[in-house]
């Protein structure tokens, strides 16, 4: 069964490069993918929004993979860690960057398709903090993961936009946002934590 499981999914991953192309060239659409399907192709979506989520878990697993295979990773800082996650999940996504593009702009331009959006970047982020060793499991969990998706979106559309050399800005760009976003993070803990204190304390005089 394992066998065959992993081999469905080597074929859906091997569907969704070829069509990465073409998405590229001819823009993320349903009727680009309707097209492809009359041709008797790409039996292994159901449609181009099922291929744009699947892009997106594919991207993940990607980055999951290269990180795994880092021996220094683990001994970064909470910081680097981050840092190397987001960028590597860049880095994976490099060569399909016009198709991430014309991806972006089809998941925006629907509401029914935008709702996937929050989603998509949770569970980036979620593995991310995941890869960086966290084990959070009260309000820190959440407010993590919320901070970092907004850092991986707005990171993500400034690298789209960048024609930099080797995105150099994009490194600068997420390097200020991750100081920005974590500090501010740590900020609210520290308020949350005193006000958790000064309830249990008013609890306790009464």
């Amino acid at each position: 069964m394992k066998k065959k499981s992993d081999k469905k999914a080597e074929n859906k991953d091997k569907a969704l490069l070829e069509l990465l192309p073409v998405f590229g060239f001819d823009g993320w659409s349903e009727t680009v993918f309707k097209q492809l399907q009359d041709e008797g192709k790409y039996a292994e979506f159901r449609d181009a929004l099922d291929t744009a989520l699947y892009f997106s878990d594919w991207a993940d697993r990607r980055m999951t993979e290269k990180i795994a295979a880092m021996k220094a990773f683990g001994s970064l800082k909470i910081r680097e860690k981050i840092f190397t996650a987001v960028k590597t999940r860049l880095d994976v996504l490099l060569p399909h960057k016009q198709a991430v593009k014309n991806s972006v702009r089809f998941m925006s331009s629907s509401p029914l398709r935008g709702r996937h959006v929050p989603k998509m970047l949770w569970h980036t982020a979620d593995q991310i903090w995941f890869l960086a060793g966290d084990t959070a499991t009260d309000y820190n969990h959440y407010t993590k993961r919320m901070l970092l998706s907004g850092v991986l979106a707005t990171t993500t559309a400034f690298w789209l936009r960048d024609e930099s050399e080797n995105h150099e800005d994009t490194e600068k760009f997420l390097h200020n946002r991750i100081e920005n976003v974590l500090s501010f993070g740590k900020a609210v803990g520290k308020v949350k934590k005193a006000g958790a204190s000064v309830f249990h304390r008013e609890e306790d005089r009464h």
